[in-house]
């Protein structure tokens, strides 16, 4: 399933609807990486929060949980509040077994 596509302004997509979720270029971030995850989000990603089955949830993301591994942002897509929590808990477990942290952030969600 793809983004229905919204307003666009100077040839870049505005806003899409996902699964009756309006989602707004401007609730990402500026920079760089703000501008990563809307491309993932409005191209259609889906989201890698992963089930008890062991398999990742699969549903159209609205927007990214980011964060930081030896120096390279990773950003995986969530569907989700419930699924952006799952992803961080995943991901700070895995990185405290291997003696690590990092900081958490999410994009798609307004500024501070």
């Amino acid at each position: 399933m793809t983004p229905e596509l919204g307003r666009k302004t100077a040839g870049s997509t505005e806003s899409i609807l996902i699964r009756g979720i309006l989602v707004r270029r401007s609730e990402f971030g500026k920079g760089h990486l703000g501008e990563t995850s809307w491309q993932l989000i409005s191209g259609g990603a889906t989201c890698g929060a992963i089930g008890q089955s062991g398999n990742p949830c699969g549903n159209p993301g609205i927007g990214t949980t980011d964060f930081d591994v030896l120096g390279d942002a990773e950003l995986v897509p969530h569907c989700n509040l419930e699924h952006h929590r799952k992803i961080i808990q995943d991901v700070r477990r895995d990185l405290e077994a291997q003696g690590r942290n990092t900081v958490f952030g999410r994009n798609g969600f307004g500024r501070a």
